[in-house]
């Protein structure tokens, strides 16, 4: 076999099978495959979150398993640092991702080899790194930490050449009972659209929350596993090669890309994120997913947007949910203004899974004391094109520019999270 001769080729074409192969660095291979050189690659899922690819992985190979960790010194001195955590890594997304969560500012050192050096010299803190077994680490005087993600190889095929096996389009499951419905849907009793109700809620925690606060005659919770796919610039015969996409196509009855909305299961389909950025991030992303690949769902009014509060303030026995810094700076004039009566607490919630379900039926659940806000966009043969323009700014991979200057004009709109 031409593969096991030794040779510095890197192209080999096995003509008998009808294939050529591509020897590549593991980080280029999705470049390859996202731009049409290849139909389909071998690579680390790890590669494909840093650089942030949307290819379809059909299969994951479960090989190559590894650990992206988080490493630092034994015996490294425990005092509070001033300044942003020096963090050693190849994988500055990721490591700035996981550290973005946990509300820790971070300077990446970007290093790609020997990392495991990057303590002992003093030039960082830390280091997020792939580990096997740990063995390099640990001859380093280095420990694990944290896990940052799992990763195997996955086999991952491009846009281009799904276009040409256009055939072989994902088909989402048919339903018709109970059982072939998504494990994690907490279903409810009710059929009839005018008071169904499937809230898509971020996170298994939360989701166990939304689970005890809801009433289960009329509405049912879908948790979803943390950011789904950017859906933004994917087919819509491609898009339900996402699990989480399929799960809720399933859920909620409908095809994406197509206009009959007949087997919808539910009147009203609630996003409901956490009210910090990363939520807003995951409502956003579920909204140009509703935008781009379920379009009738939003003319029909079928999708809202539920608005979880960010502050409770309490003050004696009466208590106020708050949706922001305007709205707690307000509920805390009102108190002094009428003189209320007791000691006056404000919590700020970091997200859902942080409320009791009691607290989440009053402030985000119940249709009595909840804020929802329908998604509307305007219609094209108005004259309205904002909304797309709009998202696909925010949302398109070749956009980054426009982002960067759009950013640069709005920045001074926004409060920033430290």
């Amino acid at each position: 076999s031409p593969l096991r001769e030794e040779s510095r080729k890197l192209i080999f074409d096995l003509e008998d099978a009808g294939i050529r192969i591509l020897v590549v660095r593991s980080q280029d291979v999705p470049a390859y495959v996202d731009r049409g050189a290849a139909d389909a690659g071998v690579v680390g899922k790890d590669v494909l979150e840093e650089h942030g690819y949307t290819l379809y992985e059909p299969l994951d190979l479960k090989i190559s398993e590894c650990r992206l960790m988080v490493a630092g010194l034994k015996d490294a001195p425990k005092e509070a640092r001033i300044g942003p955590l020096r963090i050693a890594t190849k994988y500055g997304q990721l490591a700035t991702q996981h550290y973005s969560r946990k509300g820790i500012r971070i300077d990446v050192v970007h290093l790609y080899g020997a990392i495991e050096l990057a303590p002992a010299t003093g030039i960082a803190d830390k280091i997020v790194d792939l580990v096997e077994t740990g063995g390099t680490l640990r001859a380093n005087g280095l420990q694990e930490e944290e896990l940052v993600m799992r990763s195997t190889a996955r086999f991952i095929v491009g846009r281009a050449a799904l276009r040409l096996k256009a055939e072989k389009q994902i088909v989402r499951k048919k339903i018709t009972q109970g059982p072939a419905l998504p494990g994690k849907l907490a279903d409810c009793a009710s059929s009839d659209l005018s008071r169904t109700e499937l809230f898509l809620v971020e996170g298994d925690s939360a989701g166990g929350s939304a689970r005890q606060a809801r009433d289960k005659d009329f509405q049912a919770i879908l948790p979803l596993r943390g950011k789904i796919l950017n859906t933004w610039e994917v087919e819509s015969g491609s898009v339900l090669a996402s699990q989480e996409v399929h799960d809720l196509a399933v859920a909620i009855g409908c095809d994406p890309g197509k206009n009959d909305i007949g087997g919808l299961r539910y009147g009203k389909i609630c996003i409901l994120a956490d009210a910090d950025s990363d939520g807003l991030h995951i409502a956003t992303l579920l909204s140009a997913l509703f935008v781009k690949h379920f379009p009738a769902l939003v003319r029909e009014g079928h999708v809202f947007v539920a608005m979880p509060p960010l502050f409770r303030v309490d003050v004696g026995k009466q208590m106020f949910y708050c949706l922001d810094e305007s709205e707690r700076d307000a509920v805390l004039e009102r108190i002094e203004r009428e003189k209320i009566r007791g000691s006056v607490s404000v919590t700020r919630f970091k997200g859902l899974g942080e409320m009791n379900p009691s607290q989440l039926r009053e402030s985000t659940i119940n249709p009595d004391t909840r804020r929802l806000v329908q998604l509307t966009v305007g219609a094209p043969e108005d004259g309205d094109d904002g909304t797309g323009r709009i998202m696909d700014m925010l949302l398109s991979k070749k956009r980054a520019a426009d982002r960067k200057s759009w950013l640069e004009e709005k920045g001074d709109l926004a409060s920033l999270e430290v």
